[in-house]
């Protein structure tokens, strides 16, 4: 089995398909872990969240020319 590095993690570093297995994978009680996974987590919330206001600012243009309405 492959694990996760700490540079994957903080998506420094490509990967494939990583299985997380919880409890082994990730020590609670190491600070340095948590602070790498934390910084990836807001990352990727970062990005979602971006990527979710484009998705919707899409779909507000599509209806405003699909009903005529320049709102």
């Amino acid at each position: 089995m492959d694990f996760m590095t700490m540079a994957q993690a903080a998506g420094e570093q490509e990967f494939e398909s990583p299985e997380f297995v919880p409890g082994e994978d990730f020590d609670p009680s190491d600070y340095d872990e948590v602070e790498i996974v934390a910084e990836a987590s807001a990352r990727h919330r970062g990005d979602r969240l971006t990527q979710l206001e484009d998705e919707n600012a899409d779909l507000r243009a599509r209806l405003a020319e699909a009903t005529g309405r320049d709102d």
